[in-house]
């Protein structure tokens, strides 16, 4: 069974899918947002939304919901490095504090509010496939707990408005990685095969430099994240409680 395309098919709708899906669809988008999970739910992740996420929320009219779930403002940060703790305050004049929700309460509350803006929400659903035609990805193949498989589609990036997106975007203040690593101008302003080409380009090169960075960091260990949430939890404890702290730096 195939449906009639939607505008933008998002995959994933906790902290980064809800929200995309909502502001698409107060754009006026006709949006799918599918995930695998069901809200209410937690999930293995760092829980803290930093000031400028607290801001975002804020002009999203969602910051009042989370203080009404009783989730209290942190206004200090502490980084314990063992020899030494660095601590201060994270905030700007503007966005002063930062929250810490459990993932419970707020991928349900950007959940809802991607539903209240109109993106069709479809959880427990699990994507099998993605669908491409002449290269380019153009829907996807899943299925509901014990479903049939169902396949949506969405029309391409560049019908679907995204040009216009990057352009009002590049007018305003912007970071130099989305408009750089990420390729916005590129989208803005070459042609529509080109665009694709660069922006796939830059992506791929974006996190080949994120995963060259990762391993620079002393200390850093990885788990197999693929697996029970309980599980991973168990091993992240296991490397916590036997890794030694660094020595202490020597003087002078």
């Amino acid at each position: 069974m195939v449906n009639p395309p939607y505008d933008a098919i998002v995959v994933g709708a906790r902290c980064a899918g809800s929200p995309t899906a909502m502001l698409l669809a107060r754009k006026g988008w006709r949006v799918l947002t599918i995930d695998r999970a069901t809200f209410p739910s937690d999930t293995l992740s760092t829980h803290v939304v930093h000031p400028r996420g607290a801001a975002a929320l804020a002009r999203w009219g969602l910051l009042d919901r989370l203080k009404a779930t009783g989730c209290p403002p942190i206004d200090t940060y502490a980084f314990d490095f063992g020899p030494f703790t660095i601590s201060g305050t994270p905030g700007t004049p503007e966005a002063p504090v930062s929250y810490c929700p459990r993932r419970t309460v707020l991928d349900k509350l950007l959940v809802d509010a991607a539903a209240e803006a109109g993106a069709q929400i479809r959880e427990g659903f699990t994507v099998d496939e993605v669908l491409t035609e002449d290269g380019r990805v153009v829907g996807i193949k899943g299925h509901a707990k014990g479903g049939e498989r169902i396949a949506e589609r969405a029309r391409t990036m560049f019908t679907a408005g995204v040009v216009t997106e990057a352009r009002t975007a590049l007018a305003g203040e912007i970071s130099s990685t989305a408009v750089h690593a990420l390729g916005l101008r590129d989208v803005a302003e070459l042609p529509q095969d080109a665009a694709l080409e660069a922006v796939i380009i830059r992506t791929r090169r974006y996190a080949a430099y994120q995963r060259k960075w990762m391993r620079r960091i002393p200390g850093l260990v990885s788990v197999n994240g693929d697996r029970p949430t309980g599980e991973v939890a168990d091993d992240i404890v296991q490397v916590a409680s036997t890794r030694e702290r660094l020595p202490a730096p020597r003087a002078g």
